[in-house]
């Protein structure tokens, strides 16, 4: 069984060179698909060194340009449709994959299963092994729970024994193609497209998919330097942090029926938006805090 992979991407041509060896050195890839949302930035080096690389390999490649910019969410409906094979692993250009990462979920997958691993921040492919490890265990002993249904948010950087059946996942996940017979991503989600993914992914529960979240693998993003301004992200923090609410709003909108029936969660649109940004206030003062500490210290 071969795989169909896709990744959207604007504006970073070279931090997509950074990942994309992670992902053509995966076992059972049938094809790659660059799907480049009308970036200003030439890819031609990068696109050449895709080429190189799977020269005298059976994958196929397929870089498609859009002639203007349109989000994320259009993006991967293209790719849906250009898709060749059953299952579609998403991929991103700020994110690379470990060496096992499609070995370890396609065996879990199957018609009505979707499944990821886990997910670390701040990790690059060039990062030393005891770092790499450190960086690992820091995230791994955060007090958050794997999935927080006050918020709807995963975190998704736990140990666990055994795969575990959550709402949605992270961007970088194994997909039936059959599971988008029904769905599209919903291209409303604005800026920074925040909840995009996740809504999709709530659509394909509300059909009768199943997610699991399995800790037996993992895949890494980018920290922050290491990426080219480009992407969904090319406004300033705020705009960002301003749309990551205005989405989730408009998510909780969309879905909040299904979430109180599934899952119990028996607060109105506005009070789960509410206590989503008090969280994410708790956060930065968080974050403040320890900025502070970090200027002491080198004081």
């Amino acid at each position: 069984m071969v795989v169909s992979v896709i990744i959207p991407t604007f504006d970073r041509p070279n931090t997509l060179l950074c990942v994309i060896d992670s992902y053509i050195d995966q076992e059972y890839v049938g094809e790659l698909i660059i799907i480049d949302d009308g970036s200003s930035k030439s890819y031609t080096e990068t696109i050449e060194y895709i080429e190189e690389r799977l020269a005298g390999t059976q994958i196929i490649f397929n870089y498609y340009k859009n002639q203007k910019n349109h989000g994320a969410a259009y993006c991967r409906n293209l790719g849906v449709e250009l898709a060749k094979y059953d299952y579609i692993l998403w991929g991103e250009d700020d994110a690379f994959l470990s060496s096992n990462y499609l070995s370890v979920l396609l065996p879990k997958a199957n018609d009505d299963v979707i499944v990821f691993g886990s997910i670390y921040y701040g990790i690059t492919p060039w990062m030393e092994e005891d770092q790499l490890i450190q960086k690992k265990k820091e995230q791994q002993l955060s007090p958050k729970s794997i999935f927080d249904y006050d918020r709807f948010e995963g975190y998704y950087r736990k140990l666990s024994n055994n795969d575990i059946e959550v709402p949605f996942g992270h961007a970088l996940i194994l997909v039936p193609k059959k599971a988008y017979s029904s769905i599209k991503y919903y291209e409303n989600y604005k800026v920074n497209g925040y909840r995009e993914e996740s809504d999709a992914q709530v659509q394909m529960v509300k059909n009768g998919n199943k997610i699991f979240y399995t800790s037996d693998t993992e895949c890494y993003h980018l920290p922050g330097l290491a990426i080219e301004k480009g992407g969904q992200h090319k406004k300033n923090r705020l705009i960002q942090e301003v749309f990551t609410i205005i989405n989730t709003g408009l998510f909780y909108k969309r879905h909040l029926i299904f979430f109180n029936k599934r899952y119990n969660v028996s607060k109105s649109v506005s009070i789960m938006t509410f206590l989503y940004v008090k969280r994410k206030l708790n956060e930065y003062n968080l974050k403040l805090i320890n900025k502070i500490k970090r200027k002491f210290r080198i004081l």
